[in-house]
């Protein structure tokens, strides 16, 4: 735990610096910028991160960075060289005489048991939304359940271990004594989270979350209050209750965070829902109780009498007069439910009495670099949207080059924001690339540069029409930028610091990053890289 302590610790100092001296984010170091190359900002092995390792074409798992993976190792190998050294056994010892062999089972046991249960308040806190140390840190939520997948994995394996060697401890004395134990409550209870944590194990593989999240979700906070109930009755009368208790405070103050946010919204709001392609857009009126949000950030919402108890991120789009704009890509689960339901009404579109519960999300600080290139994919523009905006104002002065980039597939999920990134074009402040890569309308390409003034100042005159979705066409039907190619050229050619920001589908975050680490300490430039990954599961 002080080991954990420590990475975050130092995290923090690297937050605090980086607000009190923001000059030094576009600072370039050469033996830092080796470390962040080759240890901190890769994916572990073979460049692929947010993408899901493959195997008999199905999705098993998601691989951390190196920086994490460093974190997790170091964790590991304490874990496995505490188990290991350091017992006192000798002959002659009060409780088992005569024997060493016993002495090293009870000892190995008990110690991976406390080993098991202390890290327990650590598991719970990594996975709750309302986490005091990204606050302090600034750290995703990604990261996090990162750490809270191997802390399960660690804790479970020393429980497993627990639980064998008091077997091995029972049968050691007969199968009388083995019996007599499951008499016990504590021991009963100790089974019972046991087998519980195994079954939390298996349901909570990545081809099962990402498959059926909602029953996931369901299914995983119930065996896990199964589990800290096992532990209390196993523990009760033994001492360690602590952790326990330190369990549930963590896990209280998440939902009382959870609810507060929820309330502060209000518990009357409606929101005017309809489909857009493979989009769901909700428009909220507002708060009156001062609730504020920036584009980029995200919300839980809840439908009232639409599965009231299911909930799904929204991304924040924009504030748009006194409404809130959220939107979120239609997958399986409730946006599919949602989609099918909103599908049946005329416009496809209905009222949703809805709670809120948020916002949520770190910001990134793009506002030192000299030029700040945004990467969307797909929805992932209702985050790149929130930037591009905050920074118009100082491309538009010459403080930056702000370059927005975004790879559509669909032509009617670029429509509801159409008219903002057009009029953000149009003032001269951000450079847009827009990309409608399955476009079966139209084929033609159209490149700004290529294009004359007069044509220009025709499109002018209707920012929503078709014309204005034309006019900031950059590529052809079906053809898709090169990343890595555009990220090495901005690099290169920059004078100043980059900051590569990105939000899209798993593979082009990871050639994104990929791109980025190739070109982290060419010349004098610093160049820093964010991703914001919608990875909820």
């Amino acid at each position: 735990m002080i080991f954990w302590f420590g990475v975050f610790f130092i995290a923090f100092l690297q937050k605090m610096a980086m607000q009190i001296f923001p000059s030094l984010a576009t600072k370039s170091f050469s033996a830092v910028n080796g470390i962040r190359r080759r240890i901190l900002l890769p994916a572990v092995f073979n460049g692929v991160h947010t993408a899901p390792l493959r195997f008999l074409n199905t999705n098993w798992a998601l691989l951390p960075t190196r920086g994490e993976s460093l974190a997790i190792t170091v964790f590991m190998l304490m874990n496995f060289i505490f188990l290991f050294v350091n017992y006192d056994l000798f002959l002659g010892n009060y409780y088992w005489p005569t024997s060493t062999n016993i002495q090293l089972i009870r000892y190995f046991s008990d110690r991976a048991g406390i080993m098991a249960f202390v890290q327990t308040p650590a598991l719970i806190l990594f996975a709750s939304r309302n986490n005091f140390l990204s606050w302090l840190t600034g750290w995703g939520f990604q990261t996090f359940m990162v750490y809270h997948r191997w802390v399960a994995r660690v804790m479970y394996f020393n429980a497993v271990i627990h639980s064998i060697g008091y077997t091995a401890y029972g049968l050691y004395y007969g199968k009388g004594t083995l019996a007599a134990y499951y008499e016990d409550t504590y021991w009963k209870w100790g089974v019972v989270a046991t087998v519980i944590g195994g079954l939390v194990m298996i349901q909570a593989a990545y081809v099962m979350r990402h498959k059926w999240y909602e029953i996931f979700l369901i299914i995983h906070i119930i065996f896990v209050a199964i589990f800290i109930v096992g532990l209390w009755y196993h523990c009760e009368d033994l001492g360690y209750m602590e952790y326990v208790y330190a369990s549930i405070a963590i896990w209280v103050f998440d939902r009382v965070i959870r609810i507060i946010r929820l309330t502060a919204f209000g518990l009357t709001a409606n929101a005017d829902a309809k489909i857009i392609g493979d989009v769901i857009e909700l428009q909220v009126a507002a708060p009156r109780c001062g609730w504020t949000a920036r584009a980029g950030q995200y919300a839980y919402i809840y439908f009232r009498y639409f599965n009231f108890w299911e909930n799904h991120p929204f991304s924040l789009v924009e504030k748009r007069g006194d409404k809130y704009i959220f939107v979120a890509k239609v997958k399986g689960g409730a946006t599919k439910k949602l989609w099918n339901y909103l599908s049946k009404k005329p416009d496809s579109s209905a009222k949703l009495g809805v709670w809120i519960e948020g916002p949520y999300g770190e910001k990134f600080n793009t506002v030192p670099f000299g030029t700040v290139l945004l990467i969307a994919g797909g929805i992932g523009i209702s985050a790149m949207y929130g930037y591009a905006t905050e920074l118009k104002q100082r491309a538009k002065a010459g403080q930056q080059h702000v370059i927005l980039l975004w790879v559509c597939r669909r032509e009617d999920t670029v429509y509801p924001l159409t008219t903002q990134i057009f009029e953000m074009y149009k003032d001269e402040g951000v450079e847009v690339h827009l990309y409608i890569t399955d476009d079966s309308k139209r084929g033609s390409t159209v490149k700004e540069e290529e294009r004359s003034n007069d044509e220009k100042s025709a499109d002018t005159s209707n920012a929503a029409s078709d014309d204005a979705i034309e006019f900031l066409l950059s590529s052809a039907k079906n053809i898709r930028p090169d990343l890595t190619r555009t990220i090495t050229d901005v690099v290169r050619s920059a004078t100043t610091s980059v900051a590569v920001v990105v939000c899209g589908p798993d593979e082009m975050n990871d050639e994104c990053r990929r791109a980025t680490v190739a070109n982290i300490d060419y010349g004098t430039t610093r160049v820093e890289y964010f991703e914001e990954a919608f990875a909820w599961a």
